[in-house]
């Protein structure tokens, strides 16, 4: 089955769970990472939250939503955008 007809038979059925967007909104007030982890799906799950406001809030303002296919990769990118906030918490106080 192509991407287009995958994503075309999921429109309109899927939705993200009640307070995703508040989630969204969280982790950027506290410079928290937000990483989403995926199993093969990556475009599935990037369609759908294109389609949200808070994330294209993100963007819009260079904090990051960050995606990655595997737990290594998310480990290492976790890490370092916690260092990154804790550095940018040191420097505020």
């Amino acid at each position: 089955m192509s991407k287009s007809k995958i994503l075309d038979e999921l429109n309109g059925v899927t939705k993200f769970r009640p307070g995703f967007d508040n989630l969204i909104d969280y982790c950027k007030t506290n410079r928290y990472p937000l990483v989403l982890v995926s199993a093969g799906l990556d475009f599935v799950i990037k369609h759908f939250l294109e389609e949200l406001e808070a994330l294209r809030t993100l963007q819009r303002t260079g904090d990051q939503a960050t995606m990655v296919s595997d737990f290594k990769e998310m480990v290492v990118s976790l890490k370092r955008e916690m260092l990154e906030r804790d550095n940018w918490q040191g420097q505020s106080e």
